[in-house]
């Protein structure tokens, strides 16, 4: 990986549109990127084994330690869980947005190197437009994680990411300071009922 992250200021809309096309090339080749969402910076890959792994030595992450799905829209859920009357009230109610929703994956669909082998995904819909442009072309799905070592606190701007995953990735997107520093609040849907796992900036 990259000994020093590239980095893209984005100010005027050219510059966004080289951040996109720059940082869509990197993912579709397997390459991680740190993006800004509406919580905190997060590095991102494509769902695909050999980038994920690359995730996991980032940020030192226990590897039985699954993953979110940041999606690009509300349709795309439906590829990568269960989708019941009830999820979908939610996402209409929070997406985009903080709310980390986890439901249960889809049978058949190949997603166990998100989900660890675990029968759940943790999906969601950033609040950052950017972002979700990057994620729709990229393939309309990104895993992502916070651009921090494990243990350590989530980047809120990207003067503030550790070094050493700067090391890991091959470009930034700097879109100034986010929104907030709190992660988003993550939610588990069982039947009608919304268990909190995480409170986060988003109450529920």
């Amino acid at each position: 990986m990259s000994a020093q992250a590239k980095r893209f200021l984005i100010r005027t809309e050219t510059q966004v549109r080289r951040a996109v096309i720059s940082a869509v090339a990197l993912l579709k080749a397997g390459r991680l990127v740190i993006l800004p969402t509406d919580t905190v910076y997060g590095l991102a890959a494509r769902p695909e084994a050999g980038a994920i792994q690359w995730i996991y030595r980032a940020k030192g992450r226990q590897e039985n330690n699954p993953l979110v799905l940041l999606i690009s829209d509300i349709q795309e859920a439906a590829k990568y869980a269960r989708v019941t009357p009830q999820a979908e009230a939610v996402m209409l109610s929070y997406w985009p947005g903080a709310l980390t929703l986890v439901l249960p994956v889809k049978p058949g669909t190949p997603w166990g190197r998100v989900t660890r082998g675990g029968r759940s995904i943790a999906l969601r819909i950033p609040d950052h437009d950017l972002t979700r442009r990057i994620i729709r072309e990229a393939g309309g799905a990104l895993v992502m994680t916070s651009a921090n070592r494990t243990g350590c606190p989530a980047p809120d701007s990207a003067s503030t990411i550790d070094k050493k995953i700067l090391a890991f990735s091959e470009m930034i997107v700097d879109a100034g300071k986010t929104r907030t520093r709190i992660h988003s609040t993550i939610v588990k849907l069982s039947g009608q009922k919304l268990k909190v796992l995480r409170q986060g900036s988003v109450e529920i």
